[in-house]
Protein backbone atom coordinates (compact mmCIF):
# COMPACT_ATOMS: atom_id res chain seq x y z
CA UNK A 1 0.00 0.00 0.00
CA UNK A 2 1.44 3.56 -0.86
CA UNK A 3 1.29 6.34 1.71
CA UNK A 4 -1.67 7.82 1.91
CA UNK A 5 -4.10 4.77 1.65
CA UNK A 6 -4.15 4.43 -2.29
CA UNK A 7 -4.02 1.16 -3.53
CA UNK A 8 -1.93 1.42 -6.51
CA UNK A 9 -3.62 -0.35 -9.47
CA UNK A 10 -1.71 -3.62 -11.52
CA UNK A 11 -0.26 -3.25 -15.11
CA UNK A 12 -2.28 -4.19 -17.35
CA UNK A 13 -0.80 -7.11 -19.68
CA UNK A 14 -0.69 -5.61 -23.12
CA UNK A 15 -1.52 -9.17 -24.40
CA UNK A 16 -5.04 -9.27 -23.85
CA UNK A 17 -7.76 -8.74 -25.62
CA UNK A 18 -10.14 -5.91 -24.65
CA UNK A 19 -13.28 -7.48 -25.13
CA UNK A 20 -15.72 -5.39 -22.93
CA UNK A 21 -14.77 -2.08 -24.68
CA UNK A 22 -16.13 -0.86 -28.05
CA UNK A 23 -14.62 1.68 -30.50
CA UNK A 24 -16.93 4.94 -30.29
CA UNK A 25 -17.98 4.14 -33.82
CA UNK A 26 -19.45 0.87 -32.61
CA UNK A 27 -21.06 2.14 -29.44
CA UNK A 28 -22.76 5.53 -31.88
CA UNK A 29 -23.82 2.31 -34.10
CA UNK A 30 -25.16 0.14 -31.47
CA UNK A 31 -26.74 2.90 -29.78
CA UNK A 32 -29.01 3.68 -32.71
CA UNK A 33 -29.84 0.24 -33.35
CA UNK A 34 -31.45 0.20 -29.97
CA UNK A 35 -33.43 3.68 -30.38
CA UNK A 36 -35.36 1.70 -33.04
CA UNK A 37 -36.35 -0.71 -31.28
CA UNK A 38 -39.85 -0.96 -30.33
CA UNK A 39 -40.05 -2.28 -26.57
CA UNK A 40 -42.93 -1.53 -24.40
CA UNK A 41 -41.19 0.21 -21.76
CA UNK A 42 -39.28 2.63 -24.26
CA UNK A 43 -43.03 3.44 -25.71
CA UNK A 44 -44.73 4.19 -21.98
CA UNK A 45 -41.38 5.83 -20.81
CA UNK A 46 -40.62 7.99 -23.90
CA UNK A 47 -43.61 8.02 -26.24
CA UNK A 48 -42.71 10.95 -27.84
CA UNK A 49 -40.01 8.73 -29.47
CA UNK A 50 -42.82 6.54 -31.44
CA UNK A 51 -45.15 9.33 -32.62
CA UNK A 52 -46.93 6.92 -35.27
CA UNK A 53 -48.25 4.72 -32.07
CA UNK A 54 -50.21 5.70 -29.07
CA UNK A 55 -48.63 5.49 -25.65
CA UNK A 56 -50.20 2.13 -24.16
CA UNK A 57 -53.06 3.47 -21.10
CA UNK A 58 -52.52 1.94 -17.82
CA UNK A 59 -55.11 0.14 -16.69
CA UNK A 60 -56.91 1.36 -13.22
CA UNK A 61 -57.75 -1.01 -10.59
CA UNK A 62 -60.53 -0.56 -8.76
CA UNK A 63 -60.16 0.02 -4.83
CA UNK A 64 -61.29 -2.90 -2.55
CA UNK A 65 -63.15 -1.45 0.50
CA UNK A 66 -62.67 -2.64 4.01
CA UNK A 67 -65.55 -2.09 6.33
CA UNK A 68 -63.95 0.53 7.98
CA UNK A 69 -62.64 2.80 5.18
CA UNK A 70 -66.53 2.26 3.75
CA UNK A 71 -68.18 3.55 6.60
CA UNK A 72 -65.51 6.36 6.73
CA UNK A 73 -66.03 7.19 3.27
CA UNK A 74 -70.11 7.30 3.20
CA UNK A 75 -69.68 9.17 6.34
CA UNK A 76 -67.90 11.93 4.57
CA UNK A 77 -70.13 11.87 1.48
CA UNK A 78 -72.96 12.24 3.75
CA UNK A 79 -71.20 15.19 6.06
CA UNK A 80 -71.21 17.63 2.06
CA UNK A 81 -75.31 16.46 1.78
CA UNK A 82 -77.70 19.21 2.54
CA UNK A 83 -80.79 18.29 4.72
CA UNK A 84 -83.11 17.61 2.00
CA UNK A 85 -80.02 15.09 0.49
CA UNK A 86 -79.72 13.59 3.51
CA UNK A 87 -83.31 13.14 4.19
CA UNK A 88 -84.02 11.26 0.35
CA UNK A 89 -80.45 8.81 1.58
CA UNK A 90 -81.89 7.66 4.82
CA UNK A 91 -85.41 6.86 2.75
CA UNK A 92 -83.41 5.44 0.11
CA UNK A 93 -81.36 3.12 2.83
CA UNK A 94 -84.72 2.60 4.51
CA UNK A 95 -86.61 1.03 1.41
CA UNK A 96 -83.23 -0.77 0.35
CA UNK A 97 -83.45 -2.75 4.27
CA UNK A 98 -80.60 -0.59 5.62
CA UNK A 99 -80.39 1.25 8.53
CA UNK A 100 -78.61 4.18 8.69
Amino acid sequence: MEPGGHIPKKDKDPNTMDVDRLSIEERTATNERRKMLPSASNRTHVPRLYPGEPAPQKQETKKKWDGKGAATHIRALVATMDEDERERFKESLETEGLVF
